[in-house]
């Protein structure tokens, strides 16, 4: 593939050769963390801007998936959050669940890779506007005890996700679809 750039060479090369559906990468970040979302907005102010980010989807030994509550809505989400300069995707996702459950966590597989702009573009209660692009993955609790860390968390809770699907109203938009995703194994991982 000569016309294609090297590092689309060498994510093609490593697609066609894995033995999996999908690999991930080691969890590590290189110190010291830069805030982007921080840097960033020193410069744009309220501008739209594309972030990347990690969500997780932590079933219990009941299967129950652990959600958070939003401290900014009050509704429910998967927890995850935004990448800080330095962090490889699956270090994000730890760093995040950690800060917003407690909770030490392992990303075992890709449930899906979330862009599409009425799932993941939302204007903060600040004015900033964020389309953010996201990689949720299934994980496997590895230390820790849920608790909300009361910033950006109220609480943690383990629940059916037919339960939160009969209730739409209490879930933020994004997760609704997150759940169905998470639902379809056989699908992962969903590009949306």
């Amino acid at each position: 593939l000569p016309q294609v750039p090297p590092a689309y060479r060498a994510m093609l090369r490593g697609a066609l050769d894995s033995p999996r559906d999908a690999v991930l990468e080691p969890v590590y970040a290189r110190e010291p963390l830069t805030p982007h979302f921080q840097l960033l907005r020193q410069y744009v102010g309220h501008a739209p801007i594309i972030l990347p980010g990690a969500m997780g989807f932590i079933p219990d030994e009941r299967g129950r998936v652990l959600m958070v509550r939003r401290a900014d809505s009050g509704l429910w989400h998967l927890p995850g959050g935004f990448a800080d300069l330095g962090e490889t995707t699956t270090g994000t996702l730890v760093r995040e669940v950690c800060e917003e459950t407690g909770l030490e966590i392992e990303p075992v597989h890709v449930v899906g890779v979330y862009s599409e702009p009425d799932l993941m573009m939302r204007r903060l209660e600040n004015g900033d506007v964020v389309h953010g692009v996201g990689i949720a993955c299934a994980c496997r609790i590895i230390g820790g005890t849920p608790r909300p860390d009361g910033r950006e968390t109220t609480e943690t809770m383990f629940w059916r996700i037919e339960d939160l699907l009969a209730v739409p109203e209490t879930v933020t938009p994004n997760s609704l679809q997150f759940l169905r995703d998470f639902q379809q194994p056989e699908g992962w991982p969903f590009l949306r």
